[in-house]
């Protein structure tokens, strides 16, 4: 297993005050809730119930056993991941790479590493699967040391691995979240015009809903129960949320100095989440 370093994931029930820690590992880019109980047992790989994490410091993917607190790394030659995803119906990981400027998918058992897609002179951030169709929504992002000069699109790769650009002129898209039974996709930019958008599907009708009050908005959740979309901000180290039209927006916790990155919600209540910035 590869060197534990000071970066938290944690947990947050709604109706807790205080998050509990749950492991620290290297620099985590993003965080993926997977808790359908489908299996009588747990296995080595793990097939239900894991947070599934990207450790960009030391090029590993992993999954976290919510029952038991355990870490499996996933065997296979990643390279500098990015955002990751859990196609639970293929039982296969994605996940984008900054050195390829590409997305993979593997076997949980670190087998058949397949290319699906190379995204050119941008790198893939983070991913969200439509399950009704096995489409991978995700966004992607050139940087510049300008924030100004920055540019992404966001695109979908269905299964069959053709490829659509839905929404271009981005500046720093990072975040996604779908509502599929709605139509619905979600993003954060965290670039010169930080804000959070909302769009049809198919990329048609896209606006702004959240574009005050946010510096570094970066990780994105959807609570389909109660129709509420979650966010973390690295600029203001806040989680928040709100209806899916930017209203009732609402604080959920403040952490100064955190750099809160990437959330995840699950079926039981909880939010999970990780800070760069804490041991």
């Amino acid at each position: 297993m590869s060197e534990i370093k000071s970066f938290a994931i944690e947990k947050l029930a709604l109706n807790e005050k205080y998050p509990t820690q749950i492991r620290s590992i290297g620099r985590i880019t993003d965080l993926k809730v997977y808790d359908e109980r489908l299996q009588p047992s747990q296995k080595a790989p793990m097939n239900n119930n894991f947070l599934l994490v990207s450790d960009f410091t030391n090029d590993m993917i992993y999954q976290l056993s919510l029952d038991t607190n355990d870490v499996q790394a996933i065997d296979s030659r990643i390279r500098n991941p990015t955002g990751v995803a859990y196609d639970h119906t293929r039982k296969r990981v994605v996940w984008g790479s900054t050195e390829d400027n590409a997305i993979f998918s593997v076997s949980v058992n670190g087998t058949d590493e397949t290319c699906l897609f190379s995204t050119g002179d941008k790198f893939p951030e983070m991913f969200a699967i439509d399950f009704s169709t096995g489409n991978i929504y995700y966004t992607a992002v050139r940087l510049y040391t300008l924030a100004s000069h920055q540019e992404g699109y966001i695109g979908v790769l269905s299964v069959n691995s053709l490829h659509k650009l839905l929404i271009k002129d981005l500046r720093s898209p990072r975040g996604i979240a779908l509502y599929p039974s709605k139509g619905l996709m979600f993003w954060t930019d965290f670039g010169s015009n930080p804000h959070i958008g909302r769009a049809q599907m198919d990329g048609q009708e896209s606006i702004e809903i959240i574009n005050t009050g946010v510096t570094f908005p970066n990780g994105l959740a959807m609570d389909f129960s109660a129709n509420r979309l979650y966010w973390t901000d690295g600029g203001t180290d806040k989680i928040q949320s709100c209806n899916l039209n930017g209203s009732d927006r609402l604080e959920i916790l403040s952490d100064s100095g955190a750099f809160l990155m990437d959330i995840a919600f699950d079926n039981t209540g909880n939010l999970y989440y990780t800070a760069w910035n804490r041991p």
